[in-house]
């Protein structure tokens, strides 16, 4: 190791003594300097100072085998490489078998005690040897986190000056020079996790106060501008994937703030930079000097130098569980980002998708409210108006034209024979059906005019305005004889060929009082007239005549109601509710129908003839009768609830309260808490005090209320809270469909959401399939009401039915099941979050394992496309929540919010699998494996 013996010197002991100074000397140092370069550069000159050495520059190694010098003691010792011939391209080449090599080889400290008689020193330059008169060397390894870093070069111009007693401090001092670094290392990890968790808080705060409805754009340049202004970043740059297929700038602080690149779309040749890598590999990229890694394009190289930058750190952003940009930090230090820092990266990309994810949901709901209004005016099936919003336009459009002195003319259609398709092909073909034939309407109409559909195959069309130059009963032939011929081109589906004809009926607005229900009465007359004319020469509709009577309305015409009553011909019907959590049925709802002349007349037929006299009439004449049939059960000893439909015109009656507590009055058998009267919500009747003040009376005796057909009209919505209401009953169009709609279990969620809101039970209607059945139980409903269940029963049968009805605890699995149940167990999670995060179990998946996991295992990736993705997705929503439920329970917000944001995402991602798993399972399992759910006896 030494390159001769160290003769005895009398100065040993002197250099011992200048060894330990410079040991102290440079220990001195460790509290001086803050940055790296300037720390190597002190000590250099400090083992001068001390004049223990002449010359010294600590130097490590690059990946081309050279050694490159990061301090020098002097300015000369720079001029002293170049001189030697040992620097090329900025390095250092150590000579073969020289001390350089063999330190850095072996570990070990190198030295050359004579360089009077290094034979390896005749390639050398002698007279620049000889210039700096050096005598010794040595050359010591410095090591740095326990692994070898660096070389620091010692020159004495005294020949021994490295003898054994010296050796020791010299690796001792190569020691505490990597001690220095280490240590320098923590201080700078100390300050760089501190400006992290520093930047942690900042987004947290820019997160929380930028508002979701300015969008992802203002947050971008929040963000960018907030990072930015950190000591840790030195540029802050979101870029986001746009419908080019390239990453696009959205947002630049700090550096880069008024530079504008395009990023190379993903493949393009000419390599790819770190924000490029972190797209398409979809994990951080972090270069800790990027200006000295070849694999980085010219153009980012370029990029770097005119902002100043060293280290690059790009992180994917995710929004909504699908990418959606890249964030990419600079630093105008290298190695900026060492890997305690990383972990704190990857919790600031956490919150800040919970930004954009905030966003997101902010559109989302947005675009529900915009759905949900559109479905409170329009038909879900057919995208035509509906009944409530024809409600609302027909009387507007009667006065336009009564101060307008313009025709309006309305057109009442109901489609011949399409029951039997929807009994031979099944709903979802009788579903098609009624959408082509709405389609052919509307193509047959003018811009002004409006078709409606009422409901199951009846549709209006409102003619408003002349049809021609010269309006009359020619101009009406021509447009309705096009309708037909539109309706009856052949309806081809999936092989099948319908050919329609629809039963027409046609009234005109005469310029008189005739207001919106008779003239709706005038259209539906007409209409029935027509169904009933037969032959080749049946027109194509049928206009209204002052000779024509309703079909319906005959009887009350000839007879008036009042004696119709008195007469015996008030016949109620029961239609059972479904109590979900008892798996029984305890409730029925009583139902109007008039028998007379052996006819039965529905209240579709009767109820468009009544005024608000005959209202009040009927509405007492069925309470008086359901309750008498309720006391008699009770009797009886089936305890069974009732619920009676009230007109809203009704609780105008001053009266109203007192004469429903007189009927329970005169019932004393009958408790008041097992009577349920029924709103209609689109009434806004319902605003008025009298109403309210009737409803709070009767809740005060015991009776219940309930708000029916929920979703067909969107105004009352906001009112529900000022509304005395315990059950709320659903509209049957946000169930029909759920199959081919799959989307629509998303609004039925929200209503059911709201509903627990105000604290009341909630009845859905119109489930008429034991797949709809299925999977309303697993969103939590409490009653449900359909054919499904059960349809309206005679008085007579109702005992049976609800003694022998009893429902199955499990159904087969199906996606659609799945979904319901996880709609109502993430609302779970959430609000436990929310409010009592504490009460939550540390594992929340058992409440998510039952039907998503049997529909994986009943159902293999050979005919589930979505297996793979659902079981991931499931699987990232059960991690989710019990790291947002345990950081909840620890108060961490910052965690908290980037654990529920990934929940929101991975829950996203699970919704949108179930929903594509739905439609290729359609075919194998339809509604029919489902039938055994219901088990009944008549």
């Amino acid at each position: 190791m030494f390159g001769g013996s160290p003769p005895a010197d009398k100065t040993a002991t002197e250099r011992q003594h200048r060894f330990y100074e410079a040991i102290a000397a440079i220990s001195d140092e460790l509290g001086q300097v803050f940055d790296e370069a300037g720390l190597l550069g002190r000590i250099c000159a400090a083992l001068v100072q001390t004049g223990v050495f002449d010359g010294a520059w600590i130097g490590t190694p690059r990946p081309d085998g050279l050694f490159q010098p990061q301090a020098l003691s002097d300015p000369s010792m720079a001029a002293y490489l170049t001189e030697t011939g040992e620097k090329k391209g900025g390095g250092l080449r150590p000579q073969p078998q020289g001390s350089i090599e063999r330190a850095w080889t072996s570990g070990e400290p190198a030295i050359e005690n004579d360089w009077t008689r290094a034979g390896w020193t005749t390639a050398l330059r002698a007279s620049s040897v000889s210039a700096r008169q050096w005598g010794a060397s040595a050359v010591l390894p410095i090591r740095r986190d326990g692994r070898l870093w660096g070389i620091v070069v010692v020159y004495s111009r005294a020949v021994h000056s490295f003898d054994a007693a010296v050796l020791p401090l010299a690796a001792r001092l190569a020691r505490n020079i990597g001690v220095m670094l280490d240590h320098q290392d923590q201080r700078r990890r100390l300050r760089h996790l501190r400006l992290f968790y520093a930047a942690l808080t900042d987004v947290a705060e820019i997160v929380q106060r930028t508002p979701p409805e300015t969008g992802e754009s203002t947050l971008a340049r929040a963000l960018a501008d907030g990072l930015a202004a950190s000591p840790l970043f030195g540029s802050v740059t979101f870029v986001r994937m746009e419908a080019d297929g390239a990453l696009h700038t959205l947002a630049s602080g700090g550096g880069g703030k008024h530079l504008r690149v395009r990023v190379r779309r993903p493949g393009e040749p000419g390599g790819e930079g770190s924000t490029l890598r972190a797209w398409r590999l979809q994990q951080p990229v972090y270069l800790p000097d990027a200006l000295d890694d070849p694999s980085l394009p010219a153009r980012t190289r370029d990029y770097l130098q005119r902002i100043g930058a060293r280290s690059l750190l790009s992180l994917p952003l995710r929004r909504a569980g699908a990418p959606w940009g890249v964030m990419t930090c600079a630093s105008n230090e290298a190695a900026a980002f060492p890997p305690d820092t990383l972990e704190l990266a990857t919790r600031l990309v956490r919150l800040i998708e919970a930004g954009l994810d905030a966003i997101h949901q902010d559109r989302t709901l947005a675009a529900a409210r915009e759905q949900a209004e559109w479905l409170a005016s329009h038909d879900a099936l057919t995208g035509l108006l509906n009944r409530a919003a024809f409600e609302r336009l027909l009387p507007e459009a009667i006065e336009r034209a009564r101060r307008e002195h313009r025709p309006l003319t309305l057109a009442f259609l109901d489609l011949d024979g399409f029951k039997p398709i929807n009994d031979r092909h099944g709903h979802e073909i009788g579903d098609r059906v009624l959408a082509s034939v709405a389609a052919r309407l509307l193509a047959g109409l003018r811009a002004q005019d409006r078709a409606v559909r009422l409901g199951g195959d009846e549709f209006v069309l409102l003619i408003d305005g002349p049809l021609e130059e010269a309006p009359g009963e020619a101009a009406l032939a021509r447009l309705f004889d096009r309708l037909a011929d539109r309706l009856a081109a052949p309806i081809v589906l999936d092989g099948l060929v319908f050919s329609l004809t629809c039963s027409c009926g046609v009234a005109c607005y005469e310029g008189d009082d005739t207001d919106a229900p008779t003239l709706l009465r005038r259209a539906d007359l007409a209409m029935y007239a027509h169904k009933q004319s037969e032959g080749r020469e049946r027109p194509s509709y049928l206009l209204h005549r002052g000779e024509m009577v309703e079909l319906g309305l005959m009887p009350l015409r000839a007879n008036g109601l009042a004696d119709m009553l008195a007469a015996g011909a008030l016949r109620l019907r029961y239609q059972p509710w479904l109590d979900v959590g008892a798996g029984r049925l305890t409730s029925v709802e009583a139902l109007a129908r008039l028998e007379w002349g052996g006819r039965v007349i529905g209240p579709g037929e009767f109820l468009p003839g009544l005024d608000r006299a005959d209202l009040a009439l009927l509405g007492a004449r069925v309470r008086a009768l359901a309750l008498t049939q309720g006391a008699a059960w009770q009797r009886a000893g089936l305890a069974c609830n009732i619920s009676v439909n009230v007109s809203p015109e009704e609780l105008l009656d001053p009266r109203y309260a007192a004469q429903v507590l007189e009927s329970l009055a005169a019932t004393p058998d009958f408790p008041a808490g097992r009577l349920t009267i029924e709103l209609l919500e689109t009434s806004d009747i319902l605003n008025q005090a009298l109403p309210s003040r009737h409803l709070r009376q009767l809740r005060d005796a015991g009776v219940r209320v309930a708000l029916d057909d929920l979703g067909s009209g969107y105004s009352s919505l906001l009112r529900l809270k000022e509304l005395p209401v315990d059950v709320i009953k659903i509209d049957q169009s946000f169930v029909r469909g759920l199959l081919q709609r799959p989307g629509d279990l998303k609004f039925l969620h929200a209503l059911i959401s709201l509903a627990r809101a105000v604290r009341a039970e909630i009845v859905v209607e119109g489930v008429e399939t034991p797949l709809q059945l299925a999977v309303l139980r697993q969103m939590g409903v409490d009653y449900l009401q359909g054919y499904a269940i059960a349809r309206p029963l005679t008085a007579q049968a109702v005992p049976a039915a609800l003694r022998a009805f009893r429902l199955d605890p499990a159904s087969p699995p199906h996606p659609l099941i799945a979904l319901g149940e996880h709609l109502r167990w993430r609302a779970w999670v959430e609000s436990g979050l929310a409010a009592h995060p504490d009460a939550l179990s540390a594992d929340p998946a058992p409440c998510h394992r039952g039907e998503i996991a049997r529909l994986l295992a009943a159902h293999g990736p050979a005919d589930l496309a979505e297996h793979t993705v659902i079981a991931r997705y499931h699987a990232a929503a059960v991690q989710a929540a019990g790291r947002a439920v345990r950081a909840a329970q620890q108060r961490d917000g910052a965690a908290l919010a980037s654990h529920a944001a990934a929940l929101r995402a991975a829950s996203a991602g699970l919704v949108g699998a179930l929903e594509r798993a739905i439609n290729p399972l359609a075919a194998s399992l339809p509604d029919t494996p489902l039938a055994g759910l219901l088990v009944r006896t008549p």
